[in-house]
């Protein structure tokens, strides 16, 4: 898998339990050429015994003030992990919420613009 993940904010460190992120500023992840990437998550989990954490990258709409979901994904088994969310349409923050976590640490968690290949 190849990551490029340029202009970054670390969200999360050995985050446990359900919950939301710090924001992140769309301004202050899009300057100059990284103004056409998608906005994307990078996030590193250990689990103990039956783990299961659903994470999505969430953005706040411009136009209404609300969250809606951009990615989102369920985990069972540890390792390093990333959200894309296409290319930003109308979102000016964003953000990782945990609604689900059973048996699982976030040891670390980012949210940049990027792209991720297979």
């Amino acid at each position: 898998m190849i990551t490029n993940m340029r202009k970054q904010s670390k969200v999360f460190t050995n985050k446990t339990g359900t919950g939301v992120s710090t924001e992140v500023l769309f301004k202050n992840l899009c300057v100059g050429r990284n103004m056409h990437l998608p906005v994307m998550a990078k996030y590193t989990m250990t689990v103990g015994t039956t783990p299961t954490i659903t994470i999505a990258l969430q953005g706040l709409r411009l136009a209404d003030d609300t969250w809606m979901e951009l990615a989102a994904a369920t985990k069972t088994v540890a390792g390093t992990y990333y959200l894309t969310s296409g290319v930003p349409k109308k979102c000016h923050r964003y953000r990782l919420s945990i609604s689900a976590n059973t048996n699982t640490t976030v040891t670390s968690a980012y949210i940049g613009v990027g792209t991720v290949q297979a």
